[in-house]
């Protein structure tokens, strides 16, 4: 077997073969195999995953309907060996820019404990549970543009940002969010929450505030095209993206370094800890991209491939040699618990778990 690796200021990206087997990465089923009646086709993207703890956890996305997109949510209580799907019936439907009722397509989930769950997405949709996903809520977020990201500091504060800038924040609970400014910010992705006063936003650039937003400032070299942002400490600060993108802080945002290979797009990242942590995307083509999990085990140094989809070749004891597809599709949601357990979510319904 051979490997290609990449390196630049530090930070390595070695890209494997191809390979078939996951590991302590498992396959799980949801219940959204919805296909579209004029094409027979599977389309349902799962966007992002939280878990309030090993067993209790959520995932959102987005399926055709009869007509456009609708998001989806699900739930499981036994670590994702069944998903019930949360969306149903539930009297959430928000009035698109023609007039038509749905849920929107959903983008982000968070949850602070076992009971106090938002999502969002298209439309400026934020959706608000507080007994777990039993009842859902609208929270009106004052915004038409669609919601990338929401995370929250506690069970009252928290921030949601999204298309053209737009950034909110909340004191309440979701009750009220008021619009922060945020001038020539482009399209926000992601955010990460370190205290009441330091947030950092990332997607066409990397925004920081440092007076609970008051002003925001842009670091010198930092990289555009992001898609995810976290945090090992209030010092270590991770943010992935288009083109393969992999940037670092160490000083909490305020200076970066970043590497790009060109040849993946990673849609998101996360830590158990100092050391280990994984980042998921897929390859080059992005609407059947095979998907991919890297693994770092030494803080960020070194990233290998842990899972990978595509097509491997296999010889058998004659010598004749077949192809063999791995059906792992682009990858684009995350959650990492402390224990190493972890969960990713991606294109045509994929859930992946692992188990430490």
């Amino acid at each position: 077997m051979s490997y290609r690796m990449i390196c630049l200021i530090g930070l390595a990206l070695v890209v494997g073969p191809q390979v078939a087997e996951c590991g302590k990465w498992r396959q799980q089923k949801v219940p959204c195999e919805i296909r579209h009646e004029a094409t027979d086709m599977l389309k349902n993207d799962l966007w992002d995953v939280c878990f309030a703890s090993a067993e209790n956890g959520w995932i959102v996305g987005g399926t055709f309907g009869r007509v456009y997109r609708q998001g989806v949510i699900f739930h499981t209580v036994n670590g994702g060996q069944t998903w019930v799907e949360q969306s149903k019936g539930k009297g959430i439907e928000v009035a698109d820019r023609f007039g038509a009722k749905a849920i929107p397509e959903l983008y982000c989930v968070t949850c602070i404990g076992a009971n106090n769950v938002w999502a969002c997405g298209e439309e400026g949709a934020i959706l608000f549970s507080s007994n777990g996903g039993v009842a859902w809520q609208v929270q009106p977020s004052g915004s038409k543009e669609t919601l990338r990201c929401i995370r929250m500091r506690n069970a009252k504060s928290g921030w949601a940002c999204g298309d053209k800038g737009t950034l909110l924040e909340t004191s309440d609970r979701g009750i009220t969010w008021a619009k922060r400014d945020m001038e020539n910010a482009g399209d926000l992705k992601c955010l990460v929450i370190l205290d009441s006063m330091k947030v950092i936003a990332v997607g066409s650039g990397i925004q920081i505030t440092t007076d609970g937003g008051q002003h925001w400032s842009k670091p010198e070299n930092s990289p555009g095209g992001l898609l995810s942002v976290t945090r090992t400490d209030s010092l270590s600060i991770w943010a992935v993206g288009e083109n393969g993108t992999i940037a670092h802080s160490s000083d909490g945002g305020l200076t970066w370094k970043s590497h790009a290979n060109g040849e993946w797009k990673f849609g998101d990242i996360g830590f158990a800890d100092a050391k280990t942590g994984w980042i998921v995307g897929a390859g080059s083509s992005i609407i059947n991209g095979y998907g991919a999990l890297y693994k770092t085990t030494d803080g960020g140094e070194t990233w290998n491939v842990d899972v990978q989809g595509g097509v491997i070749e296999e010889t058998d004891k004659n010598g004749w040699t077949t192809e063999k597809e791995s059906q792992i599709w682009r990858l684009q949601g995350l959650w990492v618990s402390k224990s190493k357990a972890a969960c990713a979510v991606g294109f045509r319904g994929m859930v992946m778990r692992h188990s430490n």
